[in-house]
């Protein structure tokens, strides 16, 4: 569906392994393609759940767009600290075309496992600087995890950069704290 569009964000998406790409025991058997989304994600007003790693829903959240398609990209994982296993999703919001210019959103959804149960602790999304219309959504490539901390990688498009290459760079960070994150910041590197 989305094919043409992710290969042109290859070039973004090259180092986004985050921390690690190993499946820690407490998310061994997880099936990320039938994850229930939560709304904040794509801002549909309720959770969806994937079929096959993807899902169509109602969004009133961007102009001219009335259904966004959600779809699963990758996952990683690492630790927040203290043996805190930690899986981070790549989910893709997109209207309606297939192409890489109709993603109107690029999150992370940030888990933790009890006793083989997700336990949602966030949303991860670009916080550089706002497209303008007309200009891609900006895109995390990679998000790290550090003790208490999860970092994300972000690229963003300047008005002047084709859908293949984001030239603007970004760093934002979210700490973890009693189970939630909280956003603290976003550094322009250029």
């Amino acid at each position: 569906m989305l094919a043409a569009g992710l290969g042109a964000l290859a070039i973004v998406a090259q180092a986004s392994v985050g921390e690690s790409t190993a499946i820690p025991g407490a998310f061994r058997g997880v099936d990320w393609k039938s994850l229930s989304v939560p709304s904040g994600a794509c801002d549909t007003g309720h959770s969806v759940r994937l079929v096959n790693g993807s899902a169509t829903a109602a969004s009133r959240h961007w102009p001219g767009v009335r259904q966004v398609e959600l779809y699963l990209d990758q996952e990683s994982y690492g630790e927040l600290g203290a043996g805190a296993s930690a899986a981070a999703v790549d989910v893709w919001c997109s209207g309606p075309g297939g192409m890489a210019d109709d993603q109107l959103a690029d999150v992370w959804v940030i888990y933790t496992a009890n006793a083989g149960h997700l336990q949602l602790i966030g949303v991860v999304s670009a916080r550089a600087p706002a497209t303008k219309p007309g200009v891609h959504t900006s895109v995390i490539g990679a998000v790290n995890f550090r003790r208490g901390a999860i970092v994300a990688d972000e690229a963003w498009y300047k008005p002047s950069d084709p859908t293949c290459c984001p030239s603007g760079r970004a760093t934002s960070t979210w700490t973890y704290s009693n189970g939630a994150l909280t956003y603290r910041g976003t550094s322009v590197a250029r």
